[in-house]
């Protein structure tokens, strides 16, 4: 065991893979309040206390707007191996997920996903069917589980939403069963708050 692995676990701090899902913010004609604009400042807060980089050795998520990639910056700034899971090549899927909403989110996605690092493992799915954010969900849980058995951690799944469902075709809450099903202990993270 490592020098700095033993340091950790006296500390009485289980190590964690963190598997992250969770929503983007709300356009300004939404209907529904889940993300507002208002509360990125407070989400980003939250998630550098859950990305600790003396419990977590590993972040897993996709890169859309919102939650994934305030996770992927704090992240970043702690230097913890990320995991990227995309459903597209990045100039695609930052059009459809990225670029759509107002705010810093370009130029995050840009610096923490097509900039290289020795940090970050961007892997991008190939063959997605129409579906492709439940795929993303299962290679994000997958990937995250493998990591955590190999460096001897709990896998985690994080959701960074207000804890509704939107119905049938809501990729958080369908995180959120799929990593139930697999056995990931559940961490909710408010968004609307």
């Amino acid at each position: 065991m490592a020098e700095a692995d033993s340091d950790v676990r006296t500390k009485g701090t289980e190590r964690r893979v963190v598997a992250l899902a969770g929503r983007l913010p709300d356009a300004p004609d939404a209907d529904a309040r889940r993300f507002p604009a208002a509360n990125v400042s407070r989400v980003r807060t939250r998630l550098k206390a859950i990305l600790d980089p003396d419990e977590t050795v590993r972040l897993v998520c996709s890169a859309a707007a919102g939650a994934d990639l305030l996770a992927l910056d704090v992240a970043a700034e702690a230097d913890l191996r990320r995991h990227v899971i995309l459903g597209d090549e990045p100039a695609a899927f930052e059009a459809r997920s990225v670029a759509e909403r107002a705010g810093p989110w370009i130029d995050l996605f840009d610096r923490l996903v097509v900039t290289p690092s020795e940090s970050l493992t961007l892997e991008i799915l190939s063959s997605v069917p129409p579906e492709g954010d439940l795929a993303v969900n299962q290679a994000i849980l997958t990937r995250a589980r493998e990591a955590a058995l190999a460096a001897g951690a709990r896998p985690v799944a994080v959701l960074v939403w207000e804890g509704q469902s939107r119905g049938a075709d809501d990729a958080t809450a369908d995180f959120r069963d799929r990593a139930i099903a697999l056995g990931f202990d559940i961490l909710e993270m408010p968004t609307d708050d």
